[in-house]
């Protein structure tokens, strides 16, 4: 008997193994601070499933020609994966610290086979992030966005290499105009305001929180003005990255993943009713600092009921669109996974990890994801590593 599985790996850099298999990915590129260290690397990781074939991949900038296509050629006799190195300002032409503005920072990679594919920031260096690709499943035309409200990013003393927050939005076709609605004060964007942007295709913008008066007019590094209940809808499929740069845990960790769409290009919910969190090895500390899921609501009248471990039921709400409610996942109270339902669709970000390093992913929903029958994934860093498995129980003794 075949079982279908989640499949969840919790590393240095923690990030939920949830990369679709497809042979078409759009990826905003997020801003990383270059004050860990400095050229800023990043990796791109494309394994083939065909185990027969040689897999042909195209990664291109489309709207920045002068970059010429990086060709890859998969060979299943050799490897079936290939990683492509480089520094990220140079070969992206990603400007540094720019939002607000339209630009460039965009890749699109096409495969004549189905792969899959990881983009990860400072793979061997400090404040290392995997984003896993989901291929036409990031692809969709309403988003709304989740965010973590516990940790600051770390305050740099870089006047042009700070590191905050981040919503990066690509558009796939031309003249896509992008709506945004803020939940908070963005920087130079009022709340509870519709804003209107147009891009081309492989054009991105970035939006970050609003200006702290108090750290010389940079975009706030505070959790409670992270962008979270964000709203964003356009007229043509576009593409979302959410990025938190060097959040402090102890330690200074990048947390971000590439998004999901309430539903896709095919217009196939991706988001649920229904999601079971397990938690990671993330260290309890005073004052909140434990791990933690956000569940974010994308419309009105929306309760949520929380099913823990121990057998505790807790029932919230309603609440209205865009509001975000905070899950709690205790080592001390042997909180190893909890059961959460929704009475509405919603979004799960959870905060995983091991120790004071954190990462982050948004979830699949169990009540619409069909999970997969063999995943594969690289490994890259020498440090711990953490697997979890969620799969149904009657296919616990079918792997």
């Amino acid at each position: 008997m075949k079982s279908r599985l989640f499949l969840f790996l919790l590393l240095a850099m923690p990030v939920s193994l949830l990369a679709q298999t497809d042979t078409l990915f759009w990826f905003a590129v997020p801003y990383a601070t270059t004050s860990h260290n400095a050229p800023l690397t990043a990796d791109l990781t494309l394994t083939a499933t065909d185990l027969n074939s040689i897999t042909t991949v195209t990664i291109t900038q489309p709207y920045n020609p002068a970059i010429a296509p990086i060709i890859v050629t998969i060979n299943p006799a050799i490897s079936l994966t290939q990683n492509i190195n480089f520094i990220q300002a140079a070969i992206l032409n990603i400007s540094s610290n720019l939002y607000n503005v339209k630009e460039n920072s965009a890749l699109l990679i096409r495969a004549d086979r189905e792969i899959t594919a990881y983009y990860e920031i400072h793979r061997t260096k400090n404040n290392p992030a995997i984003f896993a690709l989901k291929g036409k499943n990031a692809l969709g035309y309403d988003f709304w966005t989740p965010f973590q409200e516990q940790w600051p990013n770390h305050d740099w003393d870089a006047p042009n290499d700070r590191a905050f927050s981040q919503i990066i939005i690509v558009a796939t076709e031309d003249n896509t105009i992008v709506t945004v609605n803020f939940k908070r004060n963005a920087f130079g964007y009022l709340a509870n305001t519709n804003y209107t942007i147009t891009l081309d295709r492989g054009q991105t913008y970035m939006f970050v929180p609003k200006s702290d008066p108090t750290d010389g007019g940079d975009p706030s590094t505070k959790p409670a003005d992270r962008l979270s209940g964000t709203h964003i809808t356009s007229t043509k499929p576009i593409a979302v990255t959410l990025g938190d740069d060097s959040v402090e845990k102890g330690g200074y960790d990048y947390m971000g993943d590439q998004h999901i769409p309430v539903k896709n290009v095919q217009n196939k919910p991706v988001i649920g009713y229904e999601y079971v969190v397990m938690k990671g090895k993330v260290t309890d500390q005073a004052g909140g600092s434990n791990e933690k899921a956000y569940v974010l609501t994308t419309k009105n009248n929306t309760s949520i009921t929380v099913t823990r471990r121990s057998g505790l039921i807790t029932t919230y709400g309603p609440f209205a669109a865009g509001s975000q409610l905070t899950v709690d996942l205790l080592a001390a109270s042997n909180d190893y996974y909890v059961h959460i339902k929704a009475t509405e669709p919603v979004y799960v970000l959870h905060i995983a990890g091991f120790g004071t390093e954190l990462g982050e992913s948004v979830l699949p929903t169990i009540d619409g994801c069909t999970g997969s029958l063999s995943v594969s994934f690289v490994r890259s860093k020498n440090q711990p590593f953490y697997l979890n498995l969620m799969t149904k129980m009657d296919a616990i003794d079918s792997f």
